[in-house]
């Protein structure tokens, strides 16, 4: 089965709401694992980040937490 065929029958056609959500969950846990990493790299605390990019450390968490769930649900 190629992987075409496996993505259509796991999260939909292409174009499809289910598919169209199942890109936005992806979407999501990549930005948030970009983040991540370079936080880490740079060894920074999720405050100092935020005071970095001029947000709160509880929209860097947010941003953590969807990448959590999105690893949890697809798991």
């Amino acid at each position: 089965m190629s992987v075409d065929a496996m993505m259509d029958e796991r999260y939909g056609k292409v174009g499809s709401s289910e598919r169209e959500a199942f890109r936005k969950e992806a979407y999501a846990y990549c930005v948030g694992q970009i983040i991540s990493d370079a936080r880490k790299r740079e060894k920074v605390t999720q405050q100092e980040l935020a005071q970095r990019v001029g947000t709160n450390k509880s929209y860097i968490s947010r941003i953590y937490q969807e990448k959590d769930a999105f690893r949890l649900a697809r798991g």
